[in-house]
């Protein structure tokens, strides 16, 4: 389950219950603010040039991971922009062509705004009158100037360049209130998500037309697992998807509620192999991350699992930590696998591990994060409560902090020089 929506809304009903959350900052600092290490340059001032971060973990394989370099030096807060005050912000910001899109909470009838990327000024806003207004409740995606939004019950297309909306889907689950739309994923011309009702749907990218539905089918009747509740065992019961799909042109990868990893073929919608490390509800597996014909998944007790892409064979793991209930999804980059691991909630480590052989590179104390990690190609970004580390990829390094007003409620975007970031109120443009 999606763990900014405990600590965004801790009212809503979830699956798993609701998290707190620790104001981290130091006394004086107000959201905003940063805090930069004392050796650290000035940063440069130049803003973001043209470039992307197209959706959530950057990309269509969930790598969390741009390689272009992000800003340098101690950055500095350029704009920020207000949301509802009460909070309920789950989403971040994606970015094209200079334009942030990110949903506007502000207004009773708008879908979401582009922003100037350099000024954070508003360039136009996004309603359609035709269909109900349409909340997003994760961050979208951009494929070929169209922007992908998800609320609990709705899928929309909207042309960027035209704002009108192509198409517009209810997929919801009228007999059974399980999670819904997860966070679309577009590749060759085909949008790939999963759905509470324990399917992952295949959809024309231009018309939203069903191209195939897999049914996960979940766990059997007779399997149970200790400590579940009601909407658990009917979450597990299907299949419901855990987390966002990582989508290849061959292939389609899913965690899910039924403890599995599926691996479908993106064409017909089979399965082609399937990974189940146990049977244990700290089993549930993260996002997971494809690069170069491998695939990396975090339980939630922290375990990495890096399995051949094709056949599903288990490479290696990293099982140094266990039971901490802090697994992310990892971020993954040419050299290095970045988890989160440890021995509790209270005795964690950010960990760089060797992409070949899961060697330790590095490791530094972290508090637990509530959103996944994201880098770019010197920098690692990770959420500690009500603020926004930046670490050094090299070393491990606290480079600066962003003190933010409420939880970070999405993983950042970082384009070019520039690094966007939302709370669960505010929207940040840093540089």
């Amino acid at each position: 389950m999606d763990r900014r929506a405990y600590v965004a809304a801790c009212g809503m009903v979830s699956l798993g219950g609701c998290l707190g959350v620790v104001d981290d900052r130091d006394e004086g600092l107000r959201p905003g603010d940063i805090s930069c290490v004392e050796d650290l340059s000035s940063g440069s001032s130049n803003g973001p040039d043209d470039g992307s971060w197209p959706t959530e973990l950057h990309d269509m394989q969930n790598t969390g991971q741009t390689d272009v370099p992000g800003p340098s030096g101690c950055v500095k807060t350029r704009w920020t922009l207000p949301q509802n005050p009460q909070g309920g912000l789950h989403t971040g910001p994606v970015v094209s062509d200079g334009l942030v899109y990110v949903p506007d909470q502000t207004n009773a009838d708008t879908w979401f705004v582009a922003l100037d990327a350099q000024t954070g000024e508003e360039q136009w806003q996004y309603t359609d009158t035709s269909h109900e207004r349409l909340v997003p409740r994760h961050s979208p995606t951009l494929s070929d100037d169209r922007l992908y939004l998800v609320d609990g019950d709705n899928l929309a297309c909207v042309d960027t360049q035209n704002q009108v909306t192509g198409w517009f889907l209810d997929l919801s689950d009228e007999q059974e209130k399980l999670p819904g739309i997860g966070i679309p994923r577009v590749v060759e011309g085909t949008v790939y998500i999963g759905v509470g009702t324990g399917e992952v749907l295949a959809l024309n990218a231009n018309t939203g037309a069903r191209q195939w539905t897999h049914d996960i089918e979940g766990l059997p009747s007779t399997q149970s697992i200790e400590g579940d509740n009601d909407s658990q065992v009917k979450a597990r019961r299907r299949g419901t998807p855990y987390a966002p799909v990582a989508a290849t042109e061959q292939r389609v990868y899913v965690t899910s509620w039924d403890l599995s990893l599926h691996a479908l073929n993106a064409a017909t919608g089979e399965r082609e192999w399937q990974f189940s490390p146990g049977m244990d509800h700290l089993d549930m597996m993260h996002a997971p991350a494809v690069v170069d014909g491998v695939v990396y998944t975090q339980t939630e007790d922290a375990i990495l699992y890096v399995l051949d892409a094709e056949t599903g064979e288990l490479l290696w793991t990293y099982d140094e930590y266990g039971e901490s209930s802090d697994g992310v999804s990892p971020v993954v980059d040419d050299e290095s696998v970045y988890i989160i691991a440890g021995t509790s909630t209270e005795n964690l480590f950010l960990i760089a591990l060797n992409r070949a052989d899961g060697t330790v590179r590095w490791k530094r104390s972290v508090g637990p994060p509530f959103v996944e990690p994201a880098a770019d190609a010197d920098t690692l970004y990770i959420d500690q409560g009500r603020s926004l580390q930046a670490i050094e990829k090299a070393t491990g390094d606290r480079l600066w902090t962003l003190h933010t007003d409420r939880a970070v409620s999405a993983p950042p975007a970082i384009v070019n020089e520039a690094v966007y970031v939302a709370d669960d109120s505010h929207f940040y443009g840093l540089w």
